[in-house]
């Protein structure tokens, strides 16, 4: 991928947006753990509205990544309540899944992203056209696209494609 200067920035502050989420979703989980309610994936999804509220500037990252991450936060929560489960008294205690201070990916599932072959783009929701290397063919449908930021502050962007096996 190679964003211009406005997208990068774009792209630098859905990632905040991003981390930030993932933070206060935790948070609520481990509250919720702590008065033994467990709330589910589509529980967390179903508080991006009053998250909204909260932080206005959720409005800014597309509705579905922010739910992405809901779903993230809920497999890590349950990944920690099957460790509690199965922990045998003699072992060290689990500890819960702490915040986040880096940030560095976010997920788009079938919408809010077009590719534009013939021009080597493709377009993001709410954050614009970024000129792409593509890979001359898909094989499959595209299922998900992962926008990456890596530790040389380069981005990549991963397609994944469903198959169909005969």
């Amino acid at each position: 991928m190679y964003p211009n200067k406005e997208c990068r920035l774009l792209l630098n502050r859905t990632l905040a947006i991003c981390m930030w989420t993932y933070n206060r979703v935790l948070e609520i989980c481990k509250d919720c753990y702590k008065n033994d309610v467990h709330i589910f994936g589509y529980d967390m999804c179903r508080m991006i509205p009053v998250l909204k509220l909260e932080n206005p500037k959720l409005k800014n990252v597309y509705s579905q990544t922010l739910n992405e991450i809901c779903m993230r936060v809920d497999d890590i929560f349950g990944g920690y309540l099957k460790q509690v489960d199965e922990r045998k008294e003699d072992e060290p205690k689990i500890v819960f899944p702490g915040p986040k201070t880096e940030y560095n990916s976010f997920a788009f599932y079938k919408v809010g992203y077009k590719i534009v072959p013939k021009y080597s783009l493709f377009s993001v929701s709410k954050i614009g056209a970024i000129e792409i290397d593509l890979c001359p063919k898909f094989y499959g449908e595209i299922a998900k696209l992962i926008i990456r930021k890596n530790n040389d502050d380069e981005w990549c962007a991963n397609f994944i494609c469903k198959i169909e096996v005969d």
